[in-house]
């Protein structure tokens, strides 16, 4: 079992911290009461988890994001960069999961992860369905998915 190790999120010291294991943490601030607990993460839509902090306002981080960021110092940079899951599951945001790969390279990654089904893609071992715009609902299994898409668009 790997042991957890917490830093400060970047541009948030003192206030939030993240572990190498993927969680986020709020610092207890001053004897207020406030803070001192695990956030919760939500799903983006897309499978990837994000958490709202606090500062001077309300922004939503990427948990990957936080954890690459707050334990190697590097950035990914729009349009060059980007914090690839090395197992392709976007809610497993441990350190060891975590690379910092080209666009092309992650764009020839996704590509080739891709289903060869319209409207429906892989989030977390389940098939997502997505019909003008709207999500339908996950499956367990793809033929549940092109059954249900197929009965839709008839």
């Amino acid at each position: 079992m790997q042991k957890e190790i917490w830093k400060d999120v970047v541009n948030y010291e003192g206030l939030y911290q993240v572990s190498n294991l993927g969680r986020v943490k709020s610092i207890e601030r001053n004897g207020t009461g406030k803070g001192g607990r695990i956030l919760s993460p939500s799903d983006n839509g897309l499978g990837y988890l994000k958490v709202t902090l606090k500062n001077k306002s309300n922004k939503y981080c990427y948990v990957h994001r936080l954890v690459y960021e707050s334990f190697t110092g590097e950035q990914s940079i729009k349009g060059i960069t980007a914090i690839d899951h090395i197992n392709n599951d976007k809610s497993d945001n441990r350190l060891c999961n975590l690379q910092l790969i080209s666009q092309r390279e992650n764009k020839i990654k996704s590509t080739k992860n891709q289903l060869n089904e319209p409207n429906i893609y892989m989030v977390n071992s389940k098939y997502r369905l997505i019909l003008h715009g709207k999500h339908i609902g996950y499956f367990n299994n793809l033929l549940d998915a092109i059954t249900i898409r197929n009965n839709i668009i008839k």
